[in-house]
């Protein structure tokens, strides 16, 4: 029986050998007593981080007896240092002579439960015992012993690398300049520890140009970094390192010298032109560059050939397009294009320039007060062309088909209406008088209102109004409390004239300054902005806004192809009800002026002879009653 639980324990082994470990197994004997060591492997190093959780591995191994049944064998697992013992602990095998004991590597770490999703190992292994595993090099000593006292032991020599943290004072600097500090810029550090472990971590340049870089470095053994700045875009600037920097950390090094790092600095060029299949305008126009979606904007000439080109601009997205009215009035239209300098440092782009083939218009859109609205949309039935109204109520059309249309006028808080215009020729400018809904909030302010339309989604509290969505406008010349909030923004006008519009799908504020000065707060920058009369920004979470002068041309191509963002609303009398109607089917003041003419023709030549006839025989039917009323008397 002996030999059969000898030759299963050996097959068991041989099971072991094949399906659990993948390295040579050693062992130590006697002539009766035989114990080998599974794990851990001789010169096996065991690694934790100061952020890993406290983990425990097993001791396995097994015994063979030719005279003692296996659970008859008292195992001693002891940890040995300079001679020294340091601990120990007991146990047993089993029946098939297999024995494991749990060992912690770290035991000062965390303790709390590991998650199940997040688990990769295959076994329980995130738990304490009470066998802990000292820190550094030391002897692991296993010693079998049978009732007769015969002995047999095994030793390895065991490593536990508990991993520490060093600074790194990094320098980043442009090539060929020494004296110019980079702030902002993000360090990147990366290692694999033990050949398997990847570590990577990450540091900003101060207003200086330096950081100090945090990384984890090895106890028991050398630690090497690279060091480097990724293709980065700071500022409107790609910054990128000439060449990464090695650094070997030394066995427990908590510092090291200084290191500078080199980068390349880059900014973008545009190329273009125009592409016309006509001659070229008289005037060359002039290019705008503007910024999104901040809407800051420059200017460049372009050469009679009709090209241009930008050096040294900052990374980001633009829309370039040429000056509308000096187009419009050599009898040329383009359009505007989006260029991405994010994705590549050169771009080249062409607009299209065609020939004005018809008719442009011009007017406003005001209230019945006179005072100019500044959010407003124009369509046309026909065509289905529109625009958005500038904010001081003035807009645009231009290259109109020579017909008459229908044009539809909304704006939030009012009614709309519809006028027909005639674009056969030249079109007079032309005023549309909108009035105000009677379900629109008007808040007094100072000497002047804030206006809410119904179309606006938030609250009011006081002198504070919670905007969410939609737009909210007002005037005062005297100055009086005002805080307008979206969400972590206050907006503070003073007294003059502003409007505002939140759009939360494409999470931008607009606002705009016709008079005064308007006070933006963030409150996650803790910074404040002042917007100037005559000046625009958007809000953007977590950006800081930037002030733009709000210029027509830049407003009219960052809403070129916005859709019309408020639905008709028809005012109920019955004069608005039938001028709008017959505008929108079509009918002209001439037609309706012919039509009541005819009206009025059919009535004479139809209604007078019948009414005449029916005058006469009521007359008639009175003479017969009196007639027989005279005859009754006498008869009786």
């Amino acid at each position: 029986m002996s030999k059969l639980r000898l030759c299963c324990a050996r097959i068991l082994l041989l099971f072991c050998f094949l399906g659990i470990i993948s390295y040579n197994v050693a062992h130590a004997q006697t002539n009766d007593l035989f114990i080998g060591l599974i794990f851990p492997n001789e010169g096996e190093t065991l690694y934790a981080s100061p952020r890993s959780l406290l983990y425990s591995v097993p001791i396995r191994g097994w015994i063979e007896s030719s005279t003692f049944q296996p659970q008859e064998i008292d195992i001693e697992v002891r940890i040995l240092r300079e001679g020294l013992l340091l601990e120990v602990k007991n146990t047993n095998p089993n029946e098939t002579g297999i024995f494991q004991i749990e060992a912690t590597v770290n035991p000062d770490s965390d303790a709390d439960d590991f998650p199940l999703d997040n688990r990769t190992c295959n076994s329980e292994c995130h738990f304490p015992t009470d066998f802990k595993l000292p820190a550094g090099h030391f002897i692991l000593e296993l010693v079998a012993t049978d009732p007769d006292g015969h002995q047999a032991s095994i030793q390895r020599n065991i490593a536990i690398d508990l991993s520490g943290y060093a600074s790194v004072p990094v320098q980043v600097i442009i090539e060929n300049d020494t004296g110019w500090a980079l702030a902002n810029i993000p360090i990147q550090a990366s290692t694999r520890l033990y050949l398997w472990r990847t570590r990577y971590t990450n540091s900003i340049t101060n207003m200086s140009g330096y950081a100090n870089v945090r990384v984890e470095t090895l106890a028991l053994a050398p630690t090497r970094y690279i060091f480097c700045v990724e293709p980065t875009i700071v500022d409107g600037v790609l910054y990128e390192s000439i060449a990464p920097i090695e650094v070997i950390f030394p066995p427990g090094a908590k510092s090291v010298l200084p290191i500078t790092l080199k980068v390349h600095a880059r900014n973008g060029r545009v190329t273009g032109r125009f592409l016309s299949l006509e001659d070229m305008p008289p005037t060359p126009p002039e290019i705008w560059i503007i910024h999104l979606p901040d809407g800051a904007a420059r200017k460049v000439s372009s050469t009679k050939q009709g090209s241009f080109h930008i050096d040294n601009l900052p990374l980001s997205q633009y829309l370039f397009t040429a000056d509308p009215e000096s187009l419009i009035s050599q009898g040329y239209v383009t359009r505007s294009k989006t260029v991405d300098l994010t994705t590549s440092l050169d771009k080249t782009i062409l607009l299209s320039l065609s020939s004005l083939s018809g008719q442009t218009w011009r007017g406003g859109v005001k209230e019945k007060d006179g005072k100019a609205l500044p959010f407003a949309w124009l369509s046309l039935e026909k065509t289905g062309m529109s625009i958005r109204v500038q904010p001081d109520g003035t807009f645009t059309f231009f290259d109109l088909a020579p017909r008459t249309d229908a044009v539809v006028v909304n704006a939030p808080g009012y009614y709309s209406q519809v006028h027909r215009v005639d674009f056969a020729d030249d079109p007079d400018a032309l005023t549309f008088e909108l009035i105000r809904r009677p379900d629109t909030v008007t808040l007094p302010w100072g000497n002047g209102e804030v206006v809410i339309p119904p179309e606006t989604v938030g609250d009011i509290d006081g002198d504070d109004i919670m905007l969410e969505r939609g737009w909210i406008w007002g005037h005062s010349q005297i100055s009086q409390p005002l805080i307008i909030w979206v969400k972590d923004v206050m907006i503070s006008p003073g007294s003059g004239r502003f409007a505002l519009e939140h759009d939360p799908l494409s999470g931008q504020t607009w606002l705009y300054v016709f008079e005064g000065e308007v006070v933006v707060h963030q409150l996650g920058h803790g910074k404040t902005v002042k917007i100037q009369d005559g000046q625009m920004v958007v809000i953007i979470k977590d950006e800081l806004p930037v002030p733009a002068l709000l210029d027509p041309v830049v407003f009219s191509a960052l809403h070129e192809n916005e859709a019309i963002l408020v639905s008709p609303t028809w005012e109920s009398t019955l004069n608005a009800q039938l001028r709008d109607r017959v505008a929108l089917i079509g009918i002209g003041t001439a037609q309706v002026v012919t039509f009541i003419l005819y009206g009025l023709i059919l009535v004479s030549i139809v209604a007078f002879p019948l009414v005449g006839v029916y005058l006469k025989l009521k007359r008639r039917c009175k003479i017969n009653n009196e007639e027989t009323y005279e005859r009754e008397p006498k008869e009786r």
